[in-house]
């Protein structure tokens, strides 16, 4: 296999194969190659970013097989031992969003990389919203009783004004759990 070298990352293509421009020994020595990434896994990293640039078996093939974390951009390594974390920058390098499978069995998903921030719970929807219904039930047969009630002594002084809600501004429609 050919030597393996770091490249400073200039800019990248959309195409059949990303492809990644790199200056290797300065910017006199700019190098157009494929960026390889897992299987579905799709990222163009921001300028100035430190790449891995290495050779393949293949005579005179190229490729950037990923990129440092870090180099001169805000700091980005904060996943602990078990941990994966996959994040998003602005333009500038800038923490925006990230999806965090922490070791304690939680996952973290939003524009905060702190862990302490993360205060709000995802929720199984469909289950509360049986809960929530039931419960609305509950009121307005109660509510009826009280009109029965009072109706009875004296007659037309109350009629109810019945519970109607909707939790459907609260649904996640594009993230499901079990």
């Amino acid at each position: 296999m050919a030597d393996n070298y770091i490249g400073n990352f200039l800019s990248s293509a959309k195409g059949v194969l990303r492809k990644v421009k790199v200056a290797v020994f300065g910017p006199g020595d700019v190098r157009e190659v494929p960026q390889a990434a897992p299987f579905g896994i799709d990222s163009a990293p921001v300028k100035g970013m430190t790449g891995v640039y290495v050779g393949t078996e293949q005579m005179g093939k190229r490729a950037v097989v990923g990129y440092y974390n870090g180099n001169g951009l805000p700091e980005q390594a904060k996943a602990e031992t078990g941990e994966v974390r996959l994040f998003a920058t602005d333009a500038s390098g800038n923490f925006v969003f990230n999806i965090w499978l922490r070791a304690n069995g939680e996952v973290l998903v939003g524009d905060s990389d702190e862990p302490a921030e993360y205060v709000n719970w995802l929720v199984k929807y469909t289950e509360l919203k049986a809960a929530w219904s039931a419960q609305q039930t509950a009121i307005n047969n109660n509510l009826n009783l009280i009109a029965t009630g009072l109706n009875a002594i004296v007659p037309g002084s109350y009629t109810p004004v019945l519970v109607t809600t909707s939790m459907t501004s609260a649904k996640a429609e594009k993230i499901k759990t079990i």
